[in-house]
């Protein structure tokens, strides 16, 4: 939840006892936190559930970015909260096993309509990263999750952008952040989308940290840069998904900036 929510993130491990692969998924090289806008919330469709104890219900949270949203998924059946000893009293040895939809309209006050691009990524109970994928959805259609005992997943939610190339060629594209966080989007700070005179079309995200970025696009770029510098990328399709995926690196921020700007540029398509 703290990976899902605006709260604040604190560590309560003994001196010595710090594990650093997962709080490098929480916390930047300068200390800084992906944290929401707005703080953890349940979904609508989770409020009048028993999430602990109806051997059927995941929870569901969610909080905005300032471009999109996220919402986390946890399997927490099996214990609760007991007022008399005033800690969690476990139900029987084996929790099942919950299913959930996610929805982009999860995330309360984002706009309707679409398309959206959901990037998930499904997590064990000590924080390794089981499997991620990345969809495009509309706002009411649902990615399923199925999670075991202690399971939990978390979704970046971010709005499809584009435009056309002056060959008429339509490009779809959007930022999905700092794909190795727990927040993917809370690094994506600004998004826009250009075209320039000669019918280059450039997707632009004012971007904070370091590490592997992520966009979705549905056709290869023709470069990447970083800061006004062209930069290496590596592009993927993925044929189940029939999604595109763009990764750049982005080097560590020195000087105490933590902004940079990541663009995508897409030319006109070659006769």
């Amino acid at each position: 939840p703290r990976g899902g929510g605006g709260g604040g993130v604190y560590v309560s491990d003994h001196p010595g006892e710090h594990d650093f692969s997962l709080l490098k998924r929480l916390v930047l090289s300068d200390g800084s936190t992906l944290r929401g806008r707005t703080p953890g919330r349940p979904t609508v469709d989770c409020l009048f559930k028993d999430v602990t104890m109806d051997g059927k219900s995941a929870l569901k949270v969610f909080t905005t970015n300032d471009c999109g949203g996220a919402v986390g998924a946890f399997n927490v059946q099996g214990a609760s909260w007991c007022k008399n000893t005033r800690g969690f009293s476990k139900h029987g040895s084996a929790p099942p096993s919950v299913w959930c939809k996610v929805r982009p309209s999860d995330v309360a006050g984002l706009p309707g309509g679409g398309p959206w691009v959901v990037f998930g990524a499904h997590y064990a109970v000590d924080g390794t990263r089981k499997d991620a994928w990345v969809r495009t959805c509309g706002a009411r259609d649902g990615l399923d999750v199925t999670l075991e005992s202690t399971e939990a997943a978390l979704f970046t939610v971010v709005p499809v952008g584009g435009g056309l190339t002056s060959d008429g060629v339509r490009v779809d594209v959007a930022p999905i952040g700092l794909c190795d966080m727990f927040n993917s989007g809370g690094a994506v700070r600004t998004s826009s989308v250009a075209r320039d005179g000669n019918g280059t079309l450039s997707a632009t995200a004012r971007a904070v940290g370091e590490g592997r970025f992520m966009w979705y696009v549905n056709r290869p770029p023709s470069s990447v840069w970083v800061d006004g510098e062209e930069s290496h990328f590596d592009y993927a399709w993925d044929p189940e998904g029939e999604v595109g995926q763009v990764l750049v690196e982005l080097p560590l921020c020195v000087g105490g900036v933590m902004e940079r700007d990541v663009v995508c540029t897409f030319g006109p398509v070659a006769a």
